[in-house]
């Protein structure tokens, strides 16, 4: 009988029971979203492709050794590793350089400022998820908490609330625009700003 590989979870179980099939899924399913998060993070293109492989084979050794403790959560695991090569990668490239005594100055506030915004983005995402215990459908709350808080994959979304795509595109706008009625209402525009990505 034919494995299933319809969510993560048995994805993550498949590998971590010696199934090559799986981790060719898993680098077909999930390539392109981690490539998107290290481009995103200001990678170029190649040191993005070379931060992706290492992604992948990290993954899959980890998911060899051990199985997951949450193995439905294969897609942030895989991020976390992501964003963890690349600081170490832009930490590495920042002690490559040298720098003129100005420089070291103009980098240093820079990372002031960038301590303080992710200070201030901390604080929003924490009065983010207050918020969303306010809304009254328990579905609007776990899709939205699942798809932007745990950056759960879409399709495991669908499988775990027994929607397909087109019915989570609808459910999961209206559950926005219901959360942006509360946000609207409570005021908090730092929350606000967050959310339209400022």
């Amino acid at each position: 009988m034919q494995p299933l590989y319809e969510n993560s979870e048995q994805i993550a179980l498949a590998i971590s029971q010696g199934d090559r099939k799986a981790e060719s899924i898993l680098l077909e399913r999930y390539y392109r979203t981690v490539f998107f998060i290290l481009r995103r993070r200001g990678n170029d293109e190649d040191q993005a492709r070379d931060l992706c492989q290492e992604t992948f084979r990290i993954t899959i050794e980890r998911l060899r050794e051990k199985p997951l403790a949450e193995p439905s959560k294969l897609a942030a695991f895989m991020r976390s590793i992501a964003v963890n090569l690349c600081i170490a990668e832009n930490r590495k490239s920042e002690r490559r350089q040298t720098f003129t005594n100005s420089d070291a100055v103009e980098l240093a506030a820079e990372q002031g400022l960038d301590q303080l915004a992710s200070l201030a983005k901390e604080r929003a995402a924490a009065a983010i998820r207050r918020l969303l215990t306010e809304l009254t459908s328990e579905r609007d709350q776990r899709i939205l908490y699942r798809y932007y808080i745990d950056e759960i994959d879409k399709q495991d979304i669908c499988t775990e609330l027994a929607l397909n795509h087109r019915h989570f595109d609808k459910v999961i706008s209206r559950a926005r625009t219901r959360f942006k009625q509360l946000l609207d209402a409570s005021g908090q525009e730092a929350v606000l700003e967050v959310v339209r990505g400022g």
